[in-house]
Formats: C-alpha cells, sequence, structure tokens
C-alpha cells in the first residue's frame, strides 16, 4: 500500500522518487503528533490573545529577564547529526 501520493504532472516522477516518498513518509511518522501539540498549542495561544488574557507587550519590556550563558558549541555550524536543546524559563 502506498502511503503518499501526488498528481500526474509532468516532472512530478522526477521530483517524488521511491527515496523521496519513503523520507517524507518517515518524517511524517516522527513528527506527526509534534506538529498536531504545537498547532493545539498555538490555538490556545490565539485565544487567550483575543480574550486579552496575554500579557501586554510593555509588561513584557519591563519585565525581569535573564539571559542564559552560552558555550563555543551554540555558535558551531548545525549539522544532520547536531541536537538542539531548548532553554526555556528557569532553565539557566
Amino acid at each position: 500500500m502506498t502511503r503518499l501520493t501526488h498528481a500526474s504532472v509532468p516532472g512530478a516522477d522526477d521530483v517524488f522518487t521511491p527515496g523521496f516518498c519513503d523520507l517524507v513518509v518517515a518524517l511524517h511518522d516522527r513528527f506527526a503528533a509534534r506538529v498536531a501539540g504545537v498547532r493545539d498549542g498555538r490555538e490556545v495561544l490565539q485565544a487567550a490573545a483575543a480574550g486579552g488574557d496575554l500579557p501586554t507587550p510593555a509588561a513584557i519590556d519591563s519585565g525581569d529577564w535573564t539571559v542564559c550563558t552560552t558555550t563555543p558549541a551554540a555558535y558551531a555550524p548545525l549539522t544532520a547529526d547536531t541536537s538542539m536543546t531548548l532553554f526555556v524559563e528557569g532553565s539557566c
């Protein structure tokens, strides 16, 4: 069973090679749940913004901020093997 289909237009078979289709399916399998979670979170934020439940820019600008220190590795070029770290509040 083919999990990925595409329109039959000139040149499509040159782009949608079996290897490319396998890659797209693998990426979908790996990230689909994460993408859905991000979309859900975005909807929550949009609803909060629409209801006036988010801080105003002035409140954000006048708040206390901490800038995390970085290591030289933070400036190294990204490669396929590079792992990413997300710094969140309180993680410094």
